[in-house]
């Protein structure tokens, strides 16, 4: 059962989605959790403790969100890039991880995912 969070933990989140956000962290493939606590100064576990009690998930399922976001923005604005470029330049160490990854997100391949959204893009 999580906890309520309380101001320090809002705070704390607030600060690991602008780390995120801002200068883009989690398109390095390398990111750890310690990277992030180190970057606040605070110890790893407040880092994970915090994106369980806002997102309800752990860090990596975290870190991945964000680099779907990011995969599905660049094809849709250069959707004549190669997806497998795309997960690449997202983080994402390698393909066979990044597929898994949009599939289990989305419920469905990028191809089919971009496919519906250039479709409903041109209809709009």
């Amino acid at each position: 059962m999580n906890k309520a969070p309380d101001d320090a933990n809002n705070f704390l989140f607030t600060r690991i989605c602008e780390l995120m956000e801002t200068p883009q962290l989690f398109l390095r493939s390398s990111l750890k959790l310690s990277d992030i606590a180190a970057l606040l100064g605070v110890n790893s576990r407040y880092v994970s403790e915090s994106i369980k009690t806002h997102r309800g998930c752990a860090f990596s399922q975290f870190v991945n969100s964000y680099r779907i976001d990011y995969v599905k923005q660049q094809l849709l604005k250069y959707p004549e890039k190669k997806i497998a470029a795309v997960a690449l330049e997202s983080g994402f160490a390698n393909e066979i991880s990044f597929y898994r990854t949009f599939k289990s997100l989305t419920g469905m391949t990028p191809r089919e995912w971009l496919q519906m959204n250039v479709a409903n893009k041109d209809i709009s």
